[in-house]
């Protein structure tokens, strides 16, 4: 008799599954070195949120700006920080990685990008901003693996030394300017205008879907699509679904980030997870996101179905951020 175990359809699920395994244990490693790092300035934001609301600092003064850009730096060049992570991941130069990182957030570039001014062998460079995204830079370091190996056959050992980077970074530039950067945005902007369709057909349905997804959306970078609309929103019309959609969330990785801290025996876990918890009461998720919710998938899983049921509850009411 068959093995159903071993027939071609649960064979394809299996690799299948494999695979989806295989990408969250890289995104894993890739992160993991930055968690405490992120942890400490999701709890430096959220410190000066509170500060600021009580009246103690101004978002005017010198101090304020001092503390606050000390936070903001990290997630601002969060792509510098990937390349160094992910070029240790796949073993590839890490300078050549983290020269492709800066130069995508150079002060030059990204006015030139922002200004549509900035062309490549007479062609126009896409309109997209690099700071604190995480795709391009992802797709880049994996494109340098292949780079890397075609260098070492085309170019001499004698010379590899000196032109290897070179080679990697006159091709590795311009493919994320005009392939892999572009890639991320159209992904971005289409999560975006998918949720403005469904928002407009059934509230409660969006509010699933957003509620449901937008934790795994962070682990991609997927979410900076929504945020622009999110000001828009609030800046023309005073109110935005999108931050109260996502707000339950937000709550529900907070208790998973809790019920880690008071249930884990690991003691580096546990410290992991109550900060990470501190944070996302703040408003900074990433940390439990990357600490606890992908490497533990049932956490994520758990966390998915509660921002599913929540944002079901805001969209039925009509809730809405001012």
């Amino acid at each position: 008799m068959e093995n159903l175990a071993t027939t071609p359809e649960t064979t394809t699920q299996e690799k299948k599954n494999n695979l989806l395994e295989k990408v969250l244990n890289v995104i894993c490693d890739i992160f993991s070195p930055l968690l405490p790092l992120m942890t400490t300035v999701g709890l430096l934001k959220g410190i000066l949120a509170m500060l600021t609301s009580m009246g103690v600092l101004s978002a005017e003064g010198g101090t304020y700006t001092v503390l606050y850009n000390i936070a903001d730096a990290f997630f601002y060049y969060l792509p510098v920080f990937l390349a160094f992570s992910a070029s240790r991941k796949f073993n590839v130069n890490i300078f050549a990685s983290v020269t492709v990182a800066l130069f995508t957030v150079h002060p030059t570039i990204v006015a030139s990008i922002a200004g549509d001014t900035l062309t490549f062998l007479g062609w126009k460079v896409p309109n997209v901003t690099y700071s604190s995204s995480i795709i391009p830079m992802l797709l880049a370091i994996f494109c340098l693996i292949y780079l890397e190996k075609l260098e070492k056959k085309v170019l001499p050992e004698l010379l590899e030394g000196i032109l290897g980077p070179l080679f990697s970074l006159v091709i590795l530039v311009p493919l994320t300017l005009f392939v892999l950067g572009p890639i991320g945005s159209t992904i971005s902007n289409g999560i975006a205008s998918g949720y403005n369709w469904l928002y407009q057909i059934s509230p409660i349905v969006a509010g699933i879907i957003l509620g449901a997804l937008i934790q795994p959306m962070v682990s991609l970078g997927l979410h900076w699509g929504l945020i622009p609309i999110a000001i828009n929103n609030i800046a023309t019309t005073g109110s935005d679904t999108i931050l109260s959609l996502v707000a339950p969330a937000a709550f529900a990785v907070m208790g998973v980030s809790l019920a880690t801290w008071l249930r884990a025996k690991d003691k580096k876990l546990k410290v992991l997870a109550f900060g990470a918890a501190i944070s996302a009461i703040c408003g900074e998720t990433s940390p439990a996101l990357f600490g606890v919710l992908v490497p533990y998938r049932k956490t994520l899983l758990f966390t998915s179905i509660v921002g599913g049921i929540g944002g079901a509850v805001i969209g039925a009411t009509g809730g809405a951020a001012r």
